[in-house]
């Protein structure tokens, strides 16, 4: 008789945990918003496209934002939160007991990184789960998903004074993803007009509002890398909306690192930052315990930057990473010093680099063999954005939604306007190709 009350008391505990685990993973998430205007009004004049790039134009408080957002892209979002579960968090494999720890776990993360997201984040959060009509949860999840998988991927270089043609400061960046043959073709350009702040264009995923790659209206570029620190934290802002914090407020180098430091971070990432302000640019080494600001080696005029730490300690160092840095800095030798790069423009700019030099760089196929890698090479099959920033002329040349890699498709050029509140557009810009060797 013991023995049959106990066993019931047990099933009673564990059927009472499987309830507070299914409540705990499903009650709905949300902000409180105070609304002026009970209705918002969304143009859809304000979603365009240009060639293959996708653009969107965002103005208004945080909450309007996120709800044009979210309606101008209701489709490609409720698509994308499709895919991540079905490519990225899926548990069905697994028994159920483990199911449940993982879905547990996610939520719990993906919660305390919720805590830590600045307010009018967050209503911008709520803004696109409305403005989509998609649970709040989902729209977080995308928004957080670097924290949770920190995916490898990406490298980003610059150049800038004596080595670069008109001594103008260019930045080049590939980003790099897993699942390329579902995500290259899902990317957005967003032109960020917010009530306070820079304005700023973004080539980013739908639903996410955070920033991957940027340019504000003060000449400030950034692209991140994600990079395996020692240590994680849940206790910080997320990447992605750190970088944002960035766009809207600093316009120099000293303003970033400024930033980062002053907020809790994550995981590990490297930012490379290029700031019209000093016409240079520096790599930020970031983990939770510290932010390392690495300047160009010996004088330098350029610098380039894959998914590992130079100064900073870390806690796996891929082979395709060192690779694709060490073939990036030899590039940029190779165009500084080589006679056969020759400018039309005459003698005196021999040896410094254009726009095209730096493509060349993104769309290089020279390959370290690595078995079962993808990142072998700075243009992979896994690159599904490639950009050219020109911060001081407030340019910004996208391949996004084309083929792979994207940096051997064609750039299309668009150009902040902001006493307007417009962008220019420069049309197609087409690769010549890859440099030999």
């Amino acid at each position: 008789m013991l023995l049959k009350r106990f066993a019931l008391v047990l099933i009673i505990l564990i059927l009472a945990a499987f309830a507070g685990g299914y409540y705990y993973l499903n009650y709905p998430l949300s902000v409180d918003i105070d609304l002026e205007e009970e209705e918002i009004y969304v143009d859809e004049d304000n979603r365009y496209q240009v060639g293959p790039v996708e653009v969107i134009k965002l103005e208004g408080s945080p909450y309007e934002i996120g709800y044009q957002h979210g309606e101008l892209l209701a489709d490609e979002v409720e698509d994308l939160i499709v895919l991540m579960y079905e490519e990225a968090l899926e548990f069905e494999e697994e028994t159920l007991p483990r199911r449940l720890l993982g879905k547990l776990y996610m939520r719990r993360a993906a919660l305390s990184f919720f805590d830590q997201i600045p307010e009018r984040f967050r209503q911008e959060l709520q803004g696109v789960a409305d403005g989509a009509d998609l649970p709040l949860y989902d729209i977080l999840l995308i928004n957080v998903y670097d924290e949770l998988f920190n995916l490898d991927g990406c490298t980003n270089l610059a150049v800038w004074g004596e080595s670069s043609y008109n001594n103008e400061l260019l930045m080049g960046r590939n980003l790099d993803y897993y699942y390329p043959e579902v995500m290259y073709d899902r990317q957005i350009l967003t032109y960020y007009i917010p009530e306070e702040g820079s304005q700023f264009l973004a080539a980013d995923f739908p639903g996410y509002i955070g920033v991957l790659t940027g340019l504000n209206q003060q000449g400030l570029a950034l692209g991140s890398l994600t990079a395996q620190a020692k240590e994680t934290s849940l206790d910080g802002v997320p990447t992605g909306i750190l970088y944002r914090m960035i766009m809207e407020s600093a316009a120099s180098l000293d303003d970033t690192e400024d930033m980062l430091k002053e907020n809790s971070r994550t995981i590990g990432n490297n930012l490379l930052v290029a700031a019209d302000y000093s016409q240079k640019a520096s790599v930020m080494e970031i983990s939770p315990a510290e932010v390392y600001r690495r300047r160009p080696a010996d004088g330098k005029n350029f610098i380039a930057v894959a998914n590992h730490f130079n100064e900073l300690e870390n806690d796996l160092l891929f082979k395709s990473s060192v690779f694709r840095q060490d073939r990036a800095e030899e590039l940029l030798v190779k165009y500084t010093k080589s006679e056969n790069n020759k400018n039309v423009e005459g003698s005196e700019n021999d040896l410094k680099m254009n726009r095209q030099d730096v493509i060349n760089i993104l769309n290089d196929r020279e390959e370290i063999e690595i078995e079962g890698y993808g990142f072998h090479s700075i243009g992979n099959q896994r690159n599904v954005q490639s950009a050219v920033i020109q911060p001081e002329q407030l340019k910004f040349w996208l391949s996004i939604n084309q083929s792979l890699p994207a940096a051997g498709q064609g750039f299309y050029g668009f150009e902040l306007n902001p006493e307007e509140k417009s962008l220019r557009e420069h049309g197609l810009f087409e690769s010549r190709g890859d440099i030999d060797g």
